[in-house]
């Protein structure tokens, strides 16, 4: 096919054969120059007519980089010239990407991020996001969701009914929790690359619209929060519990001494294997949901413990200690439904609607530290113990236990000191 001159110096172009743009058949530009004053010639294809070239906006092309080979600065050929404005382009729409992304994406990336930095508590956020948090912003994007929305959110839990069957609303402790998750959300969103190419571009940017504040009209106002516990299982109710379960349920039986002798977490005793547990003086280090290990001592307050432990320790190995079905972990809803349904058959909390008065199967736990402290603990050891970082959530345990009890526990331990100390 005949290259035509087109009276622009390094500028020709050939026709198409049968293709027409306009009244004249497509044109096909190519472009001739000399990289780096006085190089070797290079030959370009530009492109045709039907694609917007003119022989103007060639000649406009050729010259640019003909002055960037003539001083040495920018792209010097059409090729790099192509090279960056593509990356241009890249750079300027993953600069406008956080605009677009939606909460879905941010909500799938956040459990996959908590799968490998919250071990113990992903499933929870995982429950909270399908339950609470998706229905309310499913389909919008990141960067749409206001203060205003946070705030409805927070009022919508805390006012309609949980679900058509259980119409109370949700309490405020999990309000928090659920706003406490978004909060989280937002936060890993702010620190996180939107593009594993590109870590200076975020998935958000900006103010965090769930940030809270209890004295500036910036932040969210937290929900009113009053879950101090305001009873404890008595020994009565304990043995109602413990004789219902053994007769029904014997291998639950097992699982509530335990809990009770030592003060397990509901995950901590689903994940109790064979190897925590030393048989000569039996103590177990109990690894919780947090990644942090601490020592308890079986048969500390039931002395049973210490052989319930042993026979299942025989016939399980170094495996769950209370495994579930099919020898695996056992679930925590199960514990809490088991548990729920010993209660409601012992009438434990029939007629008590306040959840700070009903016992759950985290109570057991409560009944482990009071029992502790009627004994002469000190608030301490206790705190060691139960593995708090704060000692004022070791507190709370004082106005719960028998002072009655715990006082003649501490003066007998005063005058066995004593004894012990006098000649």
């Amino acid at each position: 096919m005949k290259w035509v001159n087109t009276g622009y110096l390094g500028i020709r172009y050939r026709e198409h054969s049968t293709r027409k743009w306009g009244r004249r058949p497509d044109r096909y530009y190519v472009i001739r120059y000399r990289k780096n004053k006085g190089g070797k010639q290079i030959e370009e294809a530009v492109g045709w007519t039907s694609e917007g070239w003119t022989t103007t906006s060639v000649a406009d092309l050729l010259a640019k980089i003909k002055q960037n080979n003539e001083i040495g600065e920018g792209p010097k050929t059409l090729e790099e010239m192509r090279t960056d404005s593509s990356r241009k382009k890249i750079a300027e729409t993953q600069a406008n990407a956080p605009a677009e992304v939606m909460f879905d994406e941010i909500a799938h990336r956040y459990i996959e991020w908590a799968k490998t930095n919250k071990p113990g508590s992903w499933k929870a956020d995982q429950y909270r996001l399908r339950k609470h948090l998706l229905p309310q912003y499913s389909g919008r994007k990141l960067v749409n969701i206001t203060k205003a929305d946070i705030e409805l959110l927070k009022e919508t839990l805390l006012t309609n009914p949980r679900s058509p069957i259980n119409h109370e609303p949700l309490a405020p402790a999990t309000v928090m929790q659920c706003l406490t998750l978004i909060r989280s959300m937002f936060n890993y969103a702010a620190n996180t690359p939107l593009f594993d190419n590109n870590p200076d571009i975020m998935i958000f940017e900006g103010y965090n619209p769930a940030s809270m504040s209890k004295r500036y009209q910036r932040g969210i106002k937290p929900p009113k929060v009053n879950n101090q516990i305001q009873r404890v299982l008595t020994d009565t109710e304990v043995n109602m519990i413990l004789n219902y379960a053994k007769i029904k349920h014997p291998d639950f039986h097992d699982v509530i001494l335990c809990t009770l002798d030592q003060g397990y977490r509901r995950n901590e005793i689903a994940s109790l294997c064979g190897y925590t547990v030393n048989q000569e003086s039996w103590t177990v280090t109990i690894l919780d949901s947090k990644g942090k290990t601490r020592q308890s001592y079986a048969g500390i307050l039931y002395p049973t413990a210490q052989q319930i432990l042993q026979e299942r320790i025989q016939e399980f190995g170094v495996d769950l200690v209370f495994p579930g079905r099919g020898k695996a972990k056992r679930d925590l809803r199960h514990i809490t439904r088991m548990f729920t349904d010993i209660c409601d058959k012992t009438n434990i909390n029939k007629g008590i609607s306040d959840r700070r008065f009903r016992i759950t199967f985290h109570g057991l736990r409560h009944k482990f530290a009071t029992s502790l402290l009627e004994r002469g603990m000190d608030i301490y050891s206790l705190m060691t113990i139960m593995g708090h970082n704060d000692i004022n959530t070791t507190r709370r345990y004082l106005h719960l236990c028998n002072n009655g009890l715990r006082e003649r526990a501490m003066q007998l331990k005063t005058t066995q000191t004593l004894s012990i100390q006098t000649p």
